[in-house]
């Protein structure tokens, strides 16, 4: 009987420490993350990126009403 208490005793110890380890290591990722920062802006890349994107939408855009299925 004494040793299901002290069974009892320290998994609940545990579970508790790891829990408040849980929320320590979520408090502190929140910390970290300072909401003063302005959201990043499009860099050349990303706009590079978006025209390019842009382009083969046309081209396969081209190529699907050009081809012979596209056809009614």
């Amino acid at each position: 009987m004494v040793i299901a208490v002290l069974a009892y005793l320290a998994i609940s110890v545990l579970l508790i420490l790891g829990a408040f380890s849980f929320f320590w290591r979520a408090l502190k990722s929140f910390r970290t993350l300072s909401p003063s920062t302005p959201p990043p802006t499009f860099s050349v890349d990303q706009l590079a990126n978006a025209e390019q994107r842009q382009e083969i939408i046309a081209m396969l855009e081209r190529q699907f009403h050009s081809s012979p299925s596209a056809d009614p």
